[in-house]
């Protein structure tokens, strides 16, 4: 009988950015392409510009969800881009920069 063992060594093949095929250059990271939000998201951003002082209890209250919900849905539009908090958080006001979503 022919019994033999076969052993196949590789070398460990290093990546290189030369060696990436079909990379966009400067593609800023994390930049959300058509990002959709929710409808509770919605409903922040129809609620906004009628009542820029509302706090975040406020909205947790109106839209009966907890504040962790409506602290989390409005770090999402911040980081979207399609509101922002002008002045402090105490004595601030949210302001709608872009509705993308806005009902028509």
């Amino acid at each position: 009988m022919n019994d033999f063992t076969r052993i196949i060594l590789r070398q460990k093949h290093e990546t290189f950015a030369s060696d990436q095929v079909n990379v966009p250059v400067n593609v800023p990271v994390n930049v959300p392409v058509n990002v959709p939000v929710n409808e509770r998201q919605q409903k922040i951003l129809e609620i906004i510009p009628t009542t820029p002082y509302i706090t975040s209890q406020e909205l947790a209250n109106l839209l009966n969800v907890s504040l962790k919900t409506i602290k989390r849905d409005l770090t999402k539009l911040k980081n979207i881009k399609l509101i922002q908090r002008v002045g402090s958080d105490k004595t601030g006001y949210w302001k709608v920069i872009s509705n993308l979503y806005a009902k028509r």
